[in-house]
């Protein structure tokens, strides 16, 4: 009787090691598509900002008068981006609506391509310089209907 008791104990002391080591692990919680969305800026301010920066980098002075805080702001738009590109390349599926990403048709910029008869919009912030696979920048080509097609890296050749 004393065998069955211990057999019936070990699946609960099982239990309980898995309930205790799951409440000790802090997972990072996973943001939703749409919250990578709202936080991606738009595309003309991650131009702008990207532009201050080459321009800083350089030692280009400008034309016009900079606000306080913008050089921080131009940074804190760019790290963002940096931040969530990558996360937006993996969850836009080729197959899908791009409308069902409410709110990413804002945040870039699209072109039409007649001979392929597609839309390509293209999301992201360069590199200051160099040549190669643009790791926070990406093209969505979606067709008439809004279907997405693919979902590229950019790869910048000079």
């Amino acid at each position: 009787m004393k065998h069955q008791t211990w057999n019936m104990r070990i699946p609960f002391l099982l239990l309980a090691t898995v309930a205790v080591l799951a409440a000790e692990a802090d997972p990072k919680p996973v943001e939703s598509v749409s919250e990578l969305i709202r936080a991606l800026p738009p595309q003309s301010v991650l131009s702008e900002a990207r532009q201050l920066l080459r321009n800083e980098a350089a030692g280009v002075s400008e034309s016009k008068e900079r606000s306080p805080g913008a050089l921080e702001r131009a940074s804190a738009n760019v790290r963002e981006a940096e931040r969530v590109i990558p996360e937006l390349r993996k969850r836009i599926k080729v197959g899908a609506s791009i409308f069902d990403y409410p709110g990413l048709l804002s945040r870039g910029l699209i072109g039409w391509n007649e001979q392929s008869k597609d839309y390509t919009m293209y999301l992201g912030v360069g590199t200051i310089g160099g040549q190669g696979r643009e790791p926070y920048a990406m093209h969505v080509t979606f067709d008439d209907r809004g279907v997405v097609t693919s979902v590229r890296d950019v790869i910048v050749k000079h």
